[in-house]
């Protein structure tokens, strides 16, 4: 592997962990709103027309954080694969540690397709009424 696969390689990690901070964030706050917006269709303040839109949105940002968990798990089992003579010297982080992010990252992506999932439901559900 050249010094240009490798660059790429670390790019591609640094673009995806900009990505996954930011939908993390997206998805935390469409989260943290489903109550109270569902809430607000309980009291007549916002149609149920919106709040599916609503919930619609928040299933598109968790579906693009479960992709870019995909893409961070297939970038660190690149970044694993680079013999570490080869790694750029302000790259340098230990195995376990890389090991430990790539565990992290499927636990979260698990936890997300599971929350993807009960959105979807609720959303057919709505849908149905």
């Amino acid at each position: 592997m050249d010094k240009n696969q490798i660059q790429t390689i670390w790019d591609t990690f640094d673009f995806t962990m900009d990505n996954i901070s930011m939908l993390e964030d997206q998805v935390s706050f469409f989260v943290s709103q489903v109550d109270k917006k569902a809430a607000l269709v309980e009291a007549d303040v916002i149609t149920e027309e919106k709040f599916i839109n609503f919930c619609e949105e928040s299933l598109i940002n968790h579906k693009n954080l479960i992709s870019f968990y995909e893409k961070q798990i297939h970038t660190v089992r690149d970044i694993l694969s680079i013999d570490l003579k080869l790694q750029p010297i302000e790259r340098e982080v230990s195995t376990s540690t890389l090991k430990e992010l790539l565990n992290l990252t499927a636990t979260l992506k698990l936890a997300i397709e599971d929350s993807a999932s009960n959105l979807d439901e609720m959303i057919q559900d709505l849908k149905s009424i």
